[in-house]
This record gives C-alpha cells, structure tokens and sequence, in this order.
C-alpha cells in the first residue's frame, strides 16, 4: 500500500518507535513505503530525519532479496547487501547516481543476461520499457542461472 500524499503524525510516531527487529520484519514493500513518507514527512530536526532514514535504510539492507531505489532520473539512490551481491560483476554501476539503463548495458556487456544473447538491443527496449511503466512481477535469469523475481513499483514521486 502507497500512503497518502499527507502522511499523518501518528503513522510518524509510530515508525519512530519501531524497532530494528520490528523493522527487520516488515515486508520489502512496506519498508519502502515507509521510507517514502519519512522522505516527505516534516520533522523535527533535520537530524532526527535522517536517523529515521538510516534506520529504514538499515532495515532494507538485511532483506534476503535484492532491493534497489531509484530517483526521479532513474539512478540509482540506494541498493541493498543483496543486490550488490547479486551485482557483484558490474558492482561499479549500482552506486548511487548511476542511471539503471547504463547497468543493465553492463550487465548485457558482460554476457549475464543469456536470454538477451544476440538480440541485446531488444531486450535492453523491452526491460527499460518494464522498468519504466511497472508491470505485474516478472521471473528473470541470468546466464550463471540465478533466479531473481522483479517487482517494480513507481513511487508517489515518479521515482
């Protein structure tokens, strides 16, 4: 579930007094969710701001499953331990900054998309158009045979 474009005191408060346990348990969807209203939310202090951020950043960092965040631009603002991990060969494109399109070209010039093999300009189009308008989860492997299940999801922001 998206919030609201207002996120409302009491949804704040209780972010604030989850804990990383708590957190560790939320599915990956609601941490991004919560991130985006923290993201938007007045507060206090600006400290107190990006200490709620860390924490979310935190909790989606030990998240079994790859995650990544994207901003207006579509580069990349954050990625978790698991993506990197899934990333590791082309670890320089997921940093924070990076367009998406410059990584999964990487990932095309380093032969670990099989399915793309001799048609990489096709597969680059229709991934980029997938990544761009968020269609129903879709399976995707690479050529060492990793499976991975992509869930993309357009933020309030465009993001």
């Amino acid at each position: 579930m998206v919030p609201n474009n207002t996120p409302n005191n009491s949804t704040l408060s209780g972010l604030k007094a989850l804990s990383r346990r708590t957190l560790e348990k939320k599915s990956k969807i609601d941490l991004i969710d919560a991130l985006l209203e923290l993201q938007q939310a007045p507060v206090p202090s600006e400290s107190a701001s990006q200490n709620e951020l860390d924490r979310v950043y935190e909790a989606l960092d030990t998240i079994s499953e790859p995650v990544a965040l994207f901003d207006a631009d579509d580069c990349f603002v954050f990625v978790n331990e698991a993506y990197r991990r899934v990333n590791a060969a082309v670890e320089n494109t997921t940093a924070k900054g990076q367009k998406f399109e410059a990584h999964l070209k990487e990932l095309l010039n380093k032969g670990l998309i099989g399915v793309a093999k001799g048609r990489e300009k096709e597969w680059l189009k229709d991934r980029m158009a997938r990544h761009e308008t968020p269609v129903p989860p879709f399976d995707h492997v690479r050529s060492d045979g990793t499976e991975l299940r992509v869930t993309e999801k357009k933020l309030r922001d465009g993001s």
